[in-house]
């Protein structure tokens, strides 16, 4: 086992998800949907996750000024709509918190602390 026991991988895990913008578990499921998908409306994001316009549109604007995601005007048929795409930092800080979860189940698949 390291130096840190087991509660480190924990304790890390949480320090990844607590900072920022993706504490939210909304925001967070929003970054997910915009990189899966490279680019969404707002309409599409709120059909998936359910959250009411003025919910969503608030958790918009904090990845947006964050830095974490693009809003732009795209064609969808025969009009334009507002959508949504993840920047490079967002993807970046997306990834941190992806990969610290790894790393602690990781861990949690075994217990006994062998490497």
């Amino acid at each position: 086992m390291d130096a840190e026991g087991p509660g480190g991988a924990v304790r890390e895990f949480l320090s990844t998800l607590s900072q920022g913008p993706l504490s939210s578990p909304a925001r967070l499921a929003i970054m997910l949907i915009l990189l899966l998908r490279g680019q969404a409306t707002f309409s599409e994001i709120r059909e998936v996750l359910g959250l009411t316009p003025g919910n969503l549109g608030a958790h918009l604007d904090r990845l947006e000024r964050e830095g974490y995601i693009k809003r732009f005007r795209c064609l969808r048929g025969l009009r334009y709509v507002t959508c949504y795409r993840p920047t490079a930092k967002g993807a970046e800080s997306v990834g941190r918190v992806l990969r610290s979860a790894s790393e602690l189940w990781q861990r949690l698949e075994r217990p006994d602390g062998a490497k």
